[in-house]
């Protein structure tokens, strides 16, 4: 989304009534708040950030669209797909069952 559009959409927010200005807030808070965790430029790679969060939960199975909105959903999920892929080729992974994931045992 461009800043324009943004800017529009915000416009368009203030014109109207305080009760629906307030739902709405509401509701773009809960859009948001996952996407406080979206990486930024200089954290860490996505190999690493995938890693990190199946050894935060280990007995967890995680499936791609999982892993996608927990820590990068601006992100492709074709991109979490091939990064998962190569994580259990390397075996950094385990991949019990097609399109699940999970933190090596031990």
């Amino acid at each position: 989304m461009t800043k324009n559009r943004v800017a529009e959409l915000l416009g368009e927010v203030l014109a109207l009534p305080a009760a629906q200005q307030q739902a709405l807030l509401t509701a773009l808070q809960a859009v948001l708040t996952p996407l406080e965790r979206t990486p930024h430029e200089g954290d860490e790679p996505l190999p690493q950030q995938i890693l990190q969060l199946v050894a935060s939960q280990p007995g967890k199975v995680f499936n791609a669209e999982q892993i996608h909105q927990a820590i990068a959903p601006d992100t492709k999920i074709q991109t979490i797909r091939g990064a998962l892929s190569r994580l259990a080729r390397q075996k950094k992974i385990a991949h019990p069952r097609q399109g699940r994931y999970r933190a090596l045992p031990g």
